[in-house]
C-alpha cells in the first residue's frame, strides 16, 4: 500500500464499493472507504444473464445447483461492460466541504453512475429497489441497528442498555 500511495507502482485494485454481494439485480448504498483514495475510477457492470437458473441467487443444496447447472449451460452468460471513468470532485470545487465530504460525493456519484447503468443494462434489474431513496445511517447508530438486527448478544458485546435500545432515532433519505 505504501508504494501505492507513493506513486513508484502502477497497481490496479479491484474495490466491492458494496461491501458485500448481492443477487445481482439490485444495487447497494456504497461503502466510503474504497473512495478515500480520490483516484480515478474505472467502473466495471459485470451482469449475468440466464433464462433458466439464477446462479448467483438461487438457493439449492450444491448438488441439485450442480446438476441444474449442468443441464442448462447454455442459458448462463456473464456480460463485462466496461463503463466511462469516473473523476474524483476536484479540490478546489470542493474546499469549504472537507475531505469527508468531498468522499461522500465521489461516492454518491459513482453510485449513480452504477445505478443508471444497472437499468440500461441488466435485464434483470429490481427497478422497485433501484427507486427507492438511500438510507443513510449516522456511524454512531451503526451499534445499535446492529443490536436491534442481531438481537441480545450485539447488545452485550457492544454494551448498549435496554434504555437507549427503546430510543427512536431519525433517518436521513438522500
Amino acid at each position: 500500500m505504501k508504494s501505492i500511495n507513493e506513486g513508484h507502482e502502477r497497481v490496479s485494485l479491484v474495490v466491492y464499493p458494496e461491501g458485500t454481494t448481492s443477487r445481482g439485480n439490485i444495487l447497494l448504498p456504497f461503502k466510503h472507504g474504497a473512495f478515500g483514495a480520490m483516484v480515478p475510477l474505472q467502473p466495471l457492470l459485470m451482469v449475468l444473464e440466464y433464462s433458466y437458473i439464477n446462479a448467483s441467487f438461487d438457493a439449492f443444496p450444491w448438488k441439485w445447483w450442480a446438476v441444474l447447472s449442468c443441464c442448462s449451460p447454455a442459458s448462463l452468460r456473464l456480460i463485462a461492460y466496461w463503463l466511462p471513468a469516473i473523476q474524483p470532485p476536484a479540490a478546489e470545487d470542493t474546499a469549504s466541504k472537507g475531505e469527508h465530504e468531498r468522499v461522500r460525493e465521489y461516492t454518491a456519484i459513482s453510485n449513480h453512475v452504477m445505478r443508471e447503468a444497472i437499468i440500461k443494462l441488466n435485464p434483470n434489474v429490481d427497478m422497485g429497489h433501484l427507486q427507492k431513496p438511500h438510507v443513510v445511517v449516522l456511524p454512531a447508530w451503526r451499534n445499535k441497528l446492529l443490536a436491534r438486527l442481531y438481537g441480545p448478544a450485539m447488545q452485550r458485546y457492544y454494551k448498549i442498555s435496554d434504555e437507549e435500545m427503546r430510543k427512536t432515532e431519525e433517518v436521513v433519505f438522500h
